[in-house]
């Protein structure tokens, strides 16, 4: 029997993570709350019920806590609040309360610095409430707790009214102008997705003033009998597999009433191995406003790769992101879930480019391009020629070919109907990006010191654009007077619009407050407009983490057109000021961004 004893616990316990994982890949494949809260309650009546001094009771509920962590991690949850202690609870027993201060400094700042789900999920830790009513020694290890994990991505009411107030107040803002939105801003909450799912152990039925507002909005909420430090894997599947029953019938409830219901999706790189996925809707659904605001909303956040993130691209249903890892990830933008792994490429996975729905073509360090078929996601042929790094792919409008740009100085036109090099051009300078015009008659290639502008038709030079500093990035679009433009971004803080068949500067504005890593374009319908008449919104991104939309009708407004330069006035191309239409911070330094097609919330 004492050999049979360890087998039995070995099988047994292989079994259970058979089991485990297999409940995971299930959930994982129905809707999954983007924000999930737990009260915690029931600690010491677990301690109470097997005879152990209370403050065992914390103890196991805080290792509890690190478990329940990770579950939330494997079913891809974004954000996890936990409500850990009371101003009630300052009324416990002194020799309680002293524990949970003192599992607060020894635990915390172990658990963020030691946990392998830290580590490997790349969690960060955020503090919420009011910290002024800790000791020295507590308030210190919660903010080293915040500064460990920063990198990595009630009161509360009345505290948020209190600082929208004040800000009212110092900035001479309307009350009038004082909406839902001014206050959510200042909630201990803020930056994070609505809040979807609720869950309190061990059987009470209140809220203990916990996330108030947010249930308030549209939230599932779940009362658990279990005590916290029993709460099972079991147990949150059961809850979770209720909100997917329930999740259709929510979401309608949620947008009935709303004029619009339109909304854009962002996915954004980091030098930090995190993918970003941030939804921009109208802050304003149900009243007409003279001046919009879009609402940034983190989608989902996640170490998407073991190293850098290079690259992203979207096309039809899917987004990809490649890595210094040497691998391509593959999502599904509808279900929002992980499709597959790409692993083609055996060098850092530098340039990804879509062509329509049905192919994408994926360019690396080690020179080579590979193209790839959607429908099975086969390499269907590797493009060999140039002898360094791929910068940067553009496919023609047509789709027929493509071109390529390399340290290797030279720019590379592709066949994409044979899959074969169709011609070189030597370049004399590395071409950091390139692009084709609008029209396809042109293409525009990117260098440290200026941007050539090409002819198709015989491959000539047709216009050269001297740079006033550093460009990181371009974009090709055409204003509403048939004008092709070239949008760019600067290494000095500012965007800078160049009319592409005079070369010359037409708009420049700072708009970030560090380095503009990339610039893209989308289009959104607006509040209370038909939808046969979209806002082109210009999305920025800076190396500071700073995620920015912007009216970009408003920026071609400031541009004359041709036949007013003629008539005697000057083309203007002074700085302007813009003010942003929304903001998001991710914390982290930007590599990429790409915009997914606007779909309608469902």
């Amino acid at each position: 029997m004492a050999f049979f004893a360890p087998l039995f616990r070995f099988v047994l316990g292989e079994t259970t993570q058979r089991l485990k994982y297999l409940l995971i890949r299930i959930l994982r494949q129905g809707p999954v709350p983007r924000h999930v809260a737990f009260i915690m309650d029931g600690n010491r009546r677990y301690a109470r019920r097997l005879g152990m001094p209370p403050q065992q009771g914390h103890i196991q509920g805080f290792r509890k806590l690190e478990q329940v962590l990770e579950w939330c991690m494997e079913l891809n949850i974004p954000a996890v609040t936990v409500y850990a202690f009371s101003i009630d609870n300052f009324e416990r027993p002194k020799e309680e309360v002293d524990t949970l201060m003192n599992l607060a400094k020894e635990k915390l700042v172990a658990f963020c610095r030691e946990s392998e789900t830290v580590r490997k999920y790349g969690i960060g830790v955020r503090i919420c409430g009011n910290t002024d009513l800790l000791d020295d020694q507590v308030k210190e290890k919660v903010q080293m707790a915040h500064d460990i994990t920063k990198g990595n991505n009630n009161d509360e009411i009345t505290t948020a009214v209190r600082r929208t107030v004040d800000n009212a107040l110092q900035s001479d803002m309307d009350p009038n102008e004082i909406t839902a939105k001014s206050i959510e801003d200042n909630l201990f909450t803020a930056g994070c997705p609505d809040l979807d799912l609720i869950i309190r152990t061990s059987g009470e039925t209140r809220f203990s003033d916990f996330l108030l507002w947010q249930i308030a909005k549209n939230c599932s909420v779940h009362f658990v009998k279990t005590y916290w430090p029993e709460f099972s894997l079991w147990d949150l599947g059961m809850v979770m597999l209720e909100y997917q029953v329930n999740y259709h019938g929510m979401r309608n409830k949620q947008h009935s009433g709303m004029h619009v219901t339109k909304a854009v999706d962002f996915a954004v790189g980091t030098y930090e191995r995190l993918l970003y996925g941030i939804e921009a809707t109208w802050a304003s659904m149900g009243s007409e406003s003279v001046n919009p605001q879009l609402s940034l909303k983190l989608v989902f956040s996640f170490p998407a790769h073991i190293s850098c993130i290079k690259s992203v691209a979207a096309g039809g249903r899917f987004l990809a992101s490649g890595g210094a890892d040497e691998q391509i990830k593959v999502y599904n933008l509808n279900s929002r879930k992980e499709f597959g792994t790409l692993m083609h490429h055996q060098s850092t996975v530098s340039a990804l480019q879509f062509y329509g729905k049905s192919h994408m073509i994926s360019g690396a360090e080690g020179g080579q391009l590979s193209i790839w078929r959607t429908k099975d996601w086969e390499s269907l042929v590797t493009l060999k020629g140039h002898k360094g790094p791929v910068n940067s792919i553009a496919v023609h409008p047509s789709g027929r070919i493509a071109l390529s740009v390399s340290r290797d100085r030279t720019l590379r036109l592709w066949n994409l109907l044979n899959g074969r090099k169709a011609a070189v051009v030597k370049l004399g300078t590395e071409g950091l990006q390139v692009l084709w015009c609008p029209r396809g008659e042109q293409y525009a290639v990117l260098t440290q010191s200026e941007i050539r502008v090409y002819n198709v038709a015989d491959a000539t030079v047709g216009q050269t654009i001297k740079l006033r500093g550093r460009i990181n990035c371009m974009l090709a679009t055409v204003s509403t007077g048939g004008r092709e433009l070239l949008v760019c971004g600067g290494g000095d803080k500012h965007l800078y619009i160049y009319d592409v068949k005079s070369a010359e500067c037409v708009l420049s504005a700072k708009l970030h407050e560090n380095r503009i890593k990339t610039v893209q374009l989308a289009t959104l319908p607006r509040p209370h407009y038909p939808e046969e008449t979209p806002l082109p919104i210009l999305v920025t991104a800076s190396t500071d983490g700073q995620v920015k939309t912007w009216d970009f009708a408003a920026m071609l407004a400031q541009i004359m057109e041709p036949s007013e330069a003629d008539a005697g006035t000057e083309v203007s191309s002074t700085a302007r000021e813009f003010v942003p239409l929304g903001t998001y911070d991710t914390g982290c330094r930007i590599t990429c961004l790409t915009v997914a097609a606007g779909a309608q919330a469902q």
